[in-house]
């Protein structure tokens, strides 16, 4: 499928409501909404919502990062983004699931290349620029149904923020990059390029190609980390690589140690 021009895609769309863009995927802007990720949820629920439809909002109220953290960002002043994707349900897509997270991270990374931005990823989720955080992914599983499983990826990125939204994050702004609507508008395009194929890659089980990517561009390896687990165990140790199904082995003083479904921090 040809990438759907954004120059005229966004902005004839931001005041469209619920409508159909026929022969290609819905984008729509919305000023403000608790979190993209849950109303795109809400919305696939009713049934107003298909594959591959993204949701823009200029501001969310409630949005949401990984181990319940929160993503704070003012108006206008980050893009936040999410996409709906339908794959076939099947145990082995469930058992590598989580793949469709790093894609979306290592997509939005390549197409931060078109506006100068040279990001790294923080294991699992992270993009990073000049030691600080520029964005993060989260990706949600929604009910399988239908022989379908519904997956949501959101991307917020810092955009025209000028101080910190928090002490260890950037913005493009703060970097000196493009950050105005124009500039976002070109992230968006070339994002959703780079997004199709990886989304693909994730869905049929190639992720041997995904994680060679990830581990060419994860800032983590070699480094120090506290990993957090769901549980709330804390390990530390060196991270040492990212096995094939996208844990992280930790090198820690009891041994070397496998973490998924974890955050691991920088220390």
């Amino acid at each position: 499928m040809p990438v759907d021009s954004l120059e005229t895609g966004v902005h004839s769309i931001i005041a469209c409501v619920g409508c159909e863009c026929e022969g290609e995927r819905m984008l729509q802007t919305i000023d403000s909404v608790d979190s993209t990720n849950l109303e795109l949820a809400r919305r696939w629920r009713a049934g107003t919502a298909g594959h591959g439809d993204m949701l823009r909002a200029r501001h969310q109220t409630g949005g949401r990062g990984r181990m319940g953290r929160s993503f704070v960002a003012e108006p206008d002043e980050a893009l936040l983004l999410s996409m709906l994707y339908l794959a076939e349900d099947s145990p082995q897509l469930r058992e590598h699931a989580g793949w469709f997270t790093f894609a979306t991270a290592l997509a939005m990374r390549q197409a931060l290349k078109v506006l100068g931005c040279t990001a790294q990823l923080k294991w699992p989720n992270d993009l990073y620029i000049s030691g600080r955080k520029l964005g993060g992914v989260l990706g949600e599983a929604l009910e399988p149904a239908d022989g379908r499983f519904p997956l949501i990826v959101g991307v917020g990125v810092n955009t025209s923020a000028t101080t910190p939204p928090s002490p260890e994050a950037t913005s493009l702004a703060i970097e000196n990059l493009p950050h105005d609507e124009d500039a976002v508008v070109t992230l968006i395009s070339a994002f959703r390029a780079e997004l199709e194929p990886r989304l693909a890659a994730a869905n049929t089980g190639m992720t041997d190609v995904l994680h060679a990517e990830l581990t060419g561009c994860c800032l983590s390896l070699g480094r120090r980390v506290g990993v957090t687990t769901h549980s709330g165990l804390r390990i530390e140790g060196t991270a040492l690589e990212i096995s094939p199904s996208g844990a992280l082995l930790v090198d820690t003083p009891s041994g070397p140690t496998e973490v998924a479904g974890a955050d691991a921090d920088l220390i």
